[in-house]
C-alpha cells in the first residue's frame, strides 16, 4: 500500500462526514533536510539533538473540498497524523523548485516537500485553480 493512502486512511477521523480529500502530501517544517542528514554524518546524536530539540518537525498537508487542512505528524512513523493545526481557504502552493527539497508555504508556515510530494503539489494546485 503507498504511503498516501495510509495517509489518507490515518486523517478520515478528522474530516467532515462530506468532506472529501483531493491530494494529500508530507512535508517538514524547520530546518533545510540538507543540514538534516549533514548532522546524521556526524553521527546519530546530532540528528537526535536536532530532532529533540524542535528543529525539525513533519507536517501533512491535505487538500480537501473545504480547504487546506495541516497535522502535525510523528517524527518517528511517518504519516501518522498526530493533531490538526490549521484549516484555511484554498490558496495555490508557491514552490521554490530544489535539486531534492524544495520550499513552499502552507498556511502561513514554510515548508520543506520532497521531489516526491511534487506531483501531488501540482495536482493540487490544478484542483484548485479549477475550483477558483
Amino acid at each position: 500500500m503507498k504511503i498516501e493512502a495510509k495517509v489518507r486512511a490515518r486523517i478520515e477521523g478528522d474530516l467532515e462526514p462530506n468532506e472529501e480529500v483531493h491530494a494529500v502530501f508530507l512535508a517538514q517544517v524547520g530546518i533545510n533536510p540538507w543540514w538534516f542528514m549533514l548532522s546524521a554524518l556526524f553521527g546519530l546524536v546530532g540528528a537526535v539533538l536536532l530532532v529533540l530539540a524542535g528543529q525539525v518537525r513533519p507536517r501533512i498537508v491535505a487538500v480537501t473540498s473545504e480547504g487546506t487542512r495541516v497535522w502535525s505528524a510523528s517524527m518517528w512513523v511517518g504519516g501518522k497524523p498526530k493533531q490538526l493545526l490549521s484549516l484555511a481557504a484554498h490558496q495555490p502552493f508557491v514552490v521554490e523548485p530544489g535539486f531534492i527539497y524544495s520550499k513552499t508555504e502552507v498556511n502561513g508556515e514554510a515548508m520543506w516537500l520532497h521531489k516526491n510530494a511534487l506531483p501531488a503539489v501540482n495536482m493540487a494546485n490544478g484542483l484548485i485553480a479549477q475550483t477558483g
